[in-house]
């Protein structure tokens, strides 16, 4: 008797790569020549790899490159012929430019945007949230976002601004710089239609730019206060 080979469900992993056209990746990397350097480790590649990291919560590429090698014969099913080498890794993240991957997540929004939930009330449709976080690493890979502490100790970290439409709760746009970066910078990237609102903290005082979205007839509210008033909406209100 030969081995049942159907699954009632699958791996989440499995679930995220389904909804990703490989062709699509692929000749977008072309285009922009991120493959250039590379015979195996294409972008789609890294992507697996990197999707692979984050759902085992793995927090070093000596963890990621062992745990792929572990299940070495399940690769083929998520389009990777074989797990990838530590340097080669590491020189992927390091040399591969990230737009490639802000790119993918654009291509992605748009193409199943109609997924979304839909049964958030109609005064979200135009409300946009625009905030950061920091993501803390060693020093000597990216500056510190603070003066040092007290003992001296200082961490670097990577900065990720995010614009949010409050109707889908998805980030509409994402931007990284390094955590000593201002924020102010960020609100140069985010154009709105008319009838907007954009809600962020004070972080971003910057009023050539309120002037500039303000001409594209949207309403500005630098103030989290505002935001929460929002969401205390009710329906019929």
């Amino acid at each position: 008797m030969s081995k049942n080979t159907f699954f009632t469900g699958q791996p989440i992993l499995n679930q995220l790569l389904s909804l990703i056209d490989r062709n699509s990746v692929r000749s977008l990397s072309r285009r922009g020549g991120y493959d250039h350097y590379y015979k195996y480790f294409d972008t789609f590649c890294h992507l697996v790899t990197m999707l692979y990291c984050s759902l085992n919560n793995c927090t070093s590429t000596r963890e990621v490159v062992s745990g792929m090698h572990a299940c070495h014969s399940k690769l083929l099913h998520l389009g990777i012929s074989s797990p990838p080498a530590r340097s080669t890794l590491c020189d992927a993240n390091s040399k591969r430019p990230f737009d490639v991957f802000q790119q993918i997540y654009e291509l992605l929004y748009k193409r199943h945007r109609h997924l979304l939930p839909d049964s958030r009330l109609k005064q979200y449709d135009k409300l946009f949230i625009a905030d950061s976080s920091t993501i803390t690493l060693f020093q000597r890979i990216l500056d510190a976002p603070s003066p040092g502490k007290m003992n001296g100790k200082r961490k670097g970290g990577i900065k990720v601004h995010t614009l949010i439409g409050a109707a889908e709760h998805v980030p509409l746009k994402i931007s990284f710089t390094a955590a000593s970066a201002n924020d102010m910078p960020f609100l140069k990237e985010i154009d709105l239609e008319e009838g907007s609102f954009i809600v962020f903290d004070k972080g971003y005082v910057d009023y050539s730019e309120y002037e500039r979205i303000g001409k594209q007839g949207a309403f500005l509210s630098p103030d989290r206060k505002k935001m929460q008033d929002m969401r205390s909406l009710k329906v019929g209100n």
